[in-house]
């Protein structure tokens, strides 16, 4: 494990340092880098190596023996010789197991992890922008409990800043009180019933101790910040109501365990008490009491405190509270709060959200020339989809974008870069529409491309890599027209040569001619612009008597016809209109 520090400065003007531990191991250049956030009251253990905070890997499938031989003693013994609790065992943090999934990961311990969010939001964002300057790479949170609380708040209070939504690549919450919990409130009572008893001492020290720890506890800020109808979540979801400028992917998991711990007492049976003939006389056994008999805390007049401490909760959190309005996913698990820190299939799950918590794009179609001219330009089209899992933004420091590839970045098109010119959700296709210019050279080119988020990385499926010949080609006659097709004398026609490819740098002239230059006689050439696949000239046709039919022809290599009939002229006072002069000017 490597450690490195972040330095930031917090509101008041203090210096800080957090310091990072990050995963050495060789991870997948194409993933995204995991940033873990534990919860309440934890620290950077929780984590990594859950098993070494205490009570975080209790062995629930530990029986104990049912008798235990205590031996042979002098005098007898009744009653309870004590209590016996689930043991611990061995196991794997989420932070291990993630960077064995191919993932850079990244672990702190939080400031305050017992106080207001306000204090971990300033670090948490000092953090991730240090991680993005350090890394320039994606990021992917995931969180235990009050974790995704952070979360949430962190996504809220950078709505503003596009450029760095766009580089998270989602949110993965294990048992959050998303809703709320109850034992919040429940917290909020057993203040009160402090502060009553306080008047009525005063205690022996001991007891006011233990006044004084439980009171500490339950009022723990962290604790009043996950009430259902608190301020801290009213809040919070009334700024979650005005969806993001980036949506952001969101898994969830919820427990229905509310386990903490077995408990079985030892009690001395009878034989414990009765002398035998040895010496000493009195050979103690114990036995196991059933552990449902002072289990903590479901099972016992504890469940009733509210509903997380029975099934279909996890101590701090219901599986219904622990859903989130606009959720990608849900997860549910028979497991306790703390074990889903290590929990293999847990562990599992999360590793199969990460790996689909990454950009992706596969290819639809393209559209462009086979052959080329030097110089010339051409209109090409290459459409892509969506697979992965973010919304693919515009603008900013860090656009998503179509980028040349083979070899990557080259210029060779006249152009690299094409901007998706809005967002693009997951499962949408994007169709690029754009020119590029054939190299000044003859001889083959890779025609490649790729899609990338700009300073971040590339992503997804290369288009196939077309190899286009690009050569001095001549572009041939394909089609003639002219407009209209009949033509009264006197007037013009329009007449329209089409090449079969944009014509060269300084044009292409195509040679005319006419069948009757005496009645149509157009110019012996017509030049095609540049880069352009037609040219339109105007001719005016001479006088006939009669109407005649004249045929065009447009050649450079290929030739194309076009026929018209020449009318004669028509008259300027139409046939049987007459204008008779009258005396005095009058029309008669």
């Amino acid at each position: 494990m490597t450690t490195f520090p972040v330095y930031w400065t917090d509101h008041n003007g203090v210096a800080r340092q957090t310091n990072i531990n990050q995963t050495d191991n060789v991870p997948d250049p194409s993933l995204p880098i995991v940033l873990l956030l534990h919860g309440m009251g934890g620290d950077i253990n929780h984590m990594a190596d859950p098993g070494v905070s205490p009570g975080m890997n209790f062995d629930f499938s530990f029986v104990p023996p049912l008798t235990i031989d205590r031996g042979w003693h002098g005098y007898p013994n009744v009653g309870i010789w004590g209590i016996m609790t689930s043991p611990t065992k061995p196991v794997s943090g989420l932070q291990g197991s993630i960077a064995q999934s191919g993932f850079l990961t990244l672990n702190y311990a939080q400031l305050a992890p017992n106080g207001n969010l306000a204090v971990p939001l300033e670090e948490i964002n000092a953090v991730v922008r240090a991680l993005f300057t350090r890394f320039n790479k994606r990021i992917v949170f995931v969180c235990h409990s009050r974790g995704g609380l952070l979360a949430r708040l962190f996504l809220q209070s950078n709505r503003g800043d596009v450029n760095l939504l766009s580089r998270i690549a989602g949110i993965v919450t294990l048992h959050t009180p998303h809703q709320g919990s109850e034992v919040a409130d429940f917290a909020a009572k057993v203040h009160q019933a402090v502060q009553d008893l306080r008047p009525i001492g005063p205690y022996s020290p001991p007891l006011q101790l233990v006044l004084n720890q439980v009171d500490a506890q339950v009022t723990n800020p962290a604790i009043g910040e996950m009430s259902p109808t608190g301020p801290f979540l009213t809040n919070l979801r009334a700024s979650e109501a005005t969806p993001l400028p980036v949506p952001i992917p969101i898994h969830t998991f919820g427990g229905t365990n509310p386990h903490l711990l077995n408990a079985w007492p030892c009690v001395f049976d009878a034989t414990s008490a009765i002398p035998q003939w040895n010496w000493p006389p009195f050979h103690w056994t114990t036995i196991q009491a059933p552990a449902s008999l002072i289990n903590v805390l479901d099972g016992t007049p504890a469940s009733l405190i509210c509903p997380e401490e029975r099934a279909g909760g996890d101590i701090l959190v219901t599986d219904t509270r622990s859903h989130l309005p606009g959720e990608l996913s849900h997860h549910t698990s028979s497991v306790n709060h703390a074990a889903a820190l290590w929990d293999p299939t847990i562990q599992t799950q999360v590793n199969g959200i990460l790996h689909n918590l990454v950009s992706q794009a596969s290819f639809v179609s393209q559209s462009l020339p086979q052959t080329m001219s030097v110089g010339v330009t051409y209109p090409v089209s290459i459409t892509i989809q969506n697979t992965g899992s973010s919304t693919w933004m515009p603008g900013g420091s860090y656009p998503f974008r179509l980028g040349t590839q083979n070899p990557q970045d080259n210029m060779v098109w006249g152009v690299n870069r094409r901007d998706v010119l809005g967002p693009v959700p997951p499962g949408s296709q994007v169709t690029f529409n754009f020119n590029i210019t054939a190299p000044a050279n003859v001889g083959y080119y890779h025609f490649q491309w790729r899609m990338l988020q700009e300073n971040v990385e590339w992503f997804g499926a290369t288009t196939p890599d077309y190899y286009i010949r690009v050569g001095q080609v001549t572009p041939v006659v394909s089609g003639l027209t002219v407009s209209p097709t009949s033509v009264a004398s006197g007037r013009s026609v329009a007449i329209t040569v089409t090449l079969s490819s944009p014509a060269p740098a300084g044009g292409l002239a195509v040679t005319l001619t006419s069948s009757k230059p005496s009645v149509l006689a157009p110019s012996s050439t017509i030049t095609v612009p540049a880069n352009s696949s037609s040219a339109t000239t105007n001719v005016t046709a001479f006088a006939v008597a009669s109407p005649t039919a004249v045929t065009l022809t447009a050649a450079n290599g290929a030739t194309a016809s076009a026929q018209l009939t020449v009318t004669p002229p028509v008259s300027q006072y139409p046939y049987g209109s007459q204008m008779t002069a009258g005396v005095g000017g009058s029309l008669l």
